[in-house]
């Protein structure tokens, strides 16, 4: 009887300690893929078509398992462990690369001084999934002329919005808004060009007004029209670099 008792507790404080160990990894690999999995595609330019990418990842996923898996090529467990958590910590980055926060580097100056060129930020994905955007977010989106390209602008007006520019003055509903964000590098004003003036227009049912920070030198919805939503990539988050410059985008 006693032995089958102690017999018991050690199965079970083997088993108890198993699940811990079990639990420690899967926490592992995920600090490590959020650490990780962000910086890696971004220097790596992992996913251009995800489709494709997946693609090549489940054939990956699927010669692992097959070969190396059930082949008679001998592994130590140790080497399978670290391929098990390397292959996890690669499907986790990728699908917060794909569903979650993606990097971005800013390519022009027409943001600042919100932002600099060459500033590297994290962009949210989720945040628009079900939602528009508020007035004041910071967006990043496909352009809607070359839809291979990213922008980055604040939305100015949403669906609804009547806009119109007045002697560089925003006004949005007839009501003229406070921007402590902007610059006019240009002292003059140009009468009849939408960059200094622009004659009030409505926003449409599912599209966003755009403009960049840095006004007298943003292509932006003055210019080209407006962002349907279905052309949003995500919400900046924050500057990671430069370290001088990492902060909360506001």
């Amino acid at each position: 009887m006693i032995n089958n008792k102690e017999k018991n507790e050690k199965e079970a404080k083997a088993a108890a300690w198993s699940w811990k160990n079990e639990m420690l990894e899967w926490i592992a690999g995920i600090v490590f893929g959020l650490a990780v999995g962000p910086l890696l595609f971004h220097f790596l330019t992992f996913m251009r078509e995800p489709m494709m990418k997946w693609l090549e990842f489940i054939i990956a996923a699927g010669f692992y398992r097959v070969v190396i898996r059930k082949k008679t090529f001998y592994l130590s467990a140790a080497v399978k462990e670290w391929i098990e958590v390397l292959i996890f910590a690669g499907f986790l980055a990728f699908n917060i690369r794909v569903f979650v926060v993606q990097a971005y580097k800013i390519p022009s100056g027409s943001m600042i001084p919100t932002f600099q060129i060459r500033d590297h930020l994290f962009v949210t994905k989720f945040n628009y999934w079900v939602k528009m955007p508020k007035k004041g977010d910071i967006v990043v989106f496909k352009f809607p002329e070359d839809p291979k390209k990213d922008f980055i602008k604040r939305v100015m007006g949403v669906e609804g919005d009547t806009v119109k520019i007045v002697n560089k003055q925003v006004f949005v509903n007839d009501q003229s808004l406070t921007e402590p964000y902007k610059v006019h590098y240009d002292p003059e004003t140009i009468k009849i060009e939408p960059r200094d003036n622009m004659m009030p227009v409505m926003v449409p049912k599912g599209c966003l007004f755009v403009m960049g920070d840095n006004r007298d030198k943003s292509y932006d919805s003055r210019f080209w029209g407006f962002v349907p939503k279905e052309n949003l990539k995500g919400k900046a988050l924050f500057i990671y670099w430069p370290f001088s410059r990492v902060r909360i985008v506001k």
